[in-house]
């Protein structure tokens, strides 16, 4: 199996052509697997978490669009379903330009919400396809990360719970000369060593996909927002969109969408999202991402689409147990904080 290669060229301070590209919190904090290891990583955690899983809902008695219609009616609009063509609706399924325009909307109503909100803590969870690993890449477990956010100045501390657990990692703009403080998990010398590290240099970024300052739902709003704008202007066929049944995410209802792009001409990262917003709240709460692969490949050829899935499976974030209500302070992102140990 044959995977492209994602390190693309992009222009000097052009945005990655993909909305997700941005989402991705944290990620570039598994740096703090140092280059020595001088024990292994004792398990420190202050409590068990557990990735949340989607659990379908049971469909309600769907509106049949066309049953009840009159034959003059079916007539009179013949032509007219080339618009309901693109704003189809299948049950419980919508796909097509109006599942675009409702993923976008509900972006933007999210995107009103997080701006009013002071900060957040949630449980963060993560696995990436690392190119650079490896003679032939490779995939992470799944992360498990205690994650604490303020909008402004924008801030960000995280504890991992598993893998590397006592990791822990902070960054405040305009702080600590705008470097990320880091130390491994574990006891002993490498855990008393806190590091400063740059946050889009080589050694944030060897064991991550996405930058520690691009972390946070805020700045994920704000970049799913501004592709799915992209994607609305794109020429017709190159981005399909499909609103699923409502799945349970974190014991949450959520709004289930597929996004599919045609070439790597219109995105040039991924072919297909798997994206979750919660129904409340109007945020994404999980999303799976996977790349472009060798059509010429005859293994892959040959693959279901859940095995190609599988083979080009790039990255998974989400989060749960979000909550605004709490009342985080200065001492939350203080390197000092008693409760931490840089």
């Amino acid at each position: 199996m044959t995977r492209y290669s994602l390190k693309r060229a992009v222009r000097a301070g052009a945005a990655r052509p993909n909305f997700l590209a941005a989402m991705i919190i944290t990620s570039a904090v598994g740096v703090l697997v140092l280059n020595f290891q001088l024990e292994p990583a004792a398990a420190v955690s202050r409590r068990n978490v557990t990735a949340p899983m989607i659990t379908q809902i049971p469909p309600q008695v769907s509106l049949n669009t066309t049953s009840n219609r009159t034959d003059g009616e079916a007539a009179g609009t013949a032509n007219g379903d080339a618009v309901q063509a693109a704003t189809v609706t299948v049950g419980d399924i919508c796909q097509g330009r109006l599942a675009l325009l409702m993923n976008l909307a509900l972006l933007e109503d999210g995107l009103r919400l997080l701006e009013k909100q002071h900060g957040y803590s949630a449980d963060f969870f993560k696995q990436e396809w690392l190119e650079d690993k490896g003679d032939y890449g490779e995939l992470t477990e799944i992360q498990t990360i205690e994650l604490k956010a303020r909008h402004a100045p924008f801030s960000v501390y995280m504890h991992w719970l598993n893998g590397d657990a006592g990791r822990e990692v902070l960054f405040v703009d305009g702080q600590n000369k705008n470097k990320m403080i880091v130390h491994a998990g574990g006891g002993g010398i490498k855990s008393k060593i806190p590091l400063s590290l740059d946050p889009n240099g080589s050694l944030a970024m060897s064991e991550a996909r996405h930058p520690v300052t691009q972390a946070g739902l805020l700045n994920l709003a704000k970049t799913m927002v501004e592709y799915r704008r992209r994607d609305l202007q794109a020429a017709e066929g190159s981005v399909q969109c499909c609103l699923g049944p409502d799945v349970m995410f974190d014991k949450r209802p959520c709004y289930n969408f597929t996004i599919l792009f045609s070439n790597e001409e219109v995105d040039a990262d991924y072919r297909k999202s798997l994206v979750l917003i919660d129904k409340q709240w109007s945020i994404p709460v999980m999303v799976k991402n996977y790349g472009w692969y060798d059509t010429e490949d005859e293994d892959l050829a040959q693959c279901s689409p859940e095995e190609l899935d599988e083979e080009t499976f790039l990255e998974y974030y989400a989060f749960s147990k979000i909550n605004f209500a709490e009342n985080l302070t200065s001492s939350d992102f203080d390197r000092d904080n008693p409760d931490y140990r840089f």
